[in-house]
């Protein structure tokens, strides 16, 4: 039986792709139009840090989407991490 490989990227990786890049924005700056603070804002785009629901909110408002595409986007790859966490398992226990 094969295990299908899944992953998906942190939220915060797409926000600063699609998002802070594109429109020339560094983490100070988008940390303000968001109002965030910096440290929390470079926790996010760094995986390091969840978008919650707050975040989700303050990120609809600021760019036009929705805060079920950011909650989406956190819950994907929430279930990425505990796909992949149990394979590593399962193989462990295998070997």
């Amino acid at each position: 039986k094969h295990l299908i490989q899944h992953s998906a990227r942190h939220p915060g990786e797409i926000l600063s792709d699609f998002y802070l890049r594109p429109l020339g924005l560094d983490s100070a700056e988008a940390a303000i139009y968001l109002k965030l603070s910096e440290e929390h804002l470079k926790a996010i785009t760094n995986a390091e840090s969840p978008i919650t629901r707050e975040v989700a909110t303050a990120l609809s408002t600021a760019l036009d989407t929705t805060v079920e595409l950011w909650i989406s986007l956190q819950q994907n790859f929430e279930r990425s991490v505990r796909f992949r966490l149990a394979a590593e398992i399962k193989r462990d226990g295998m070997e």
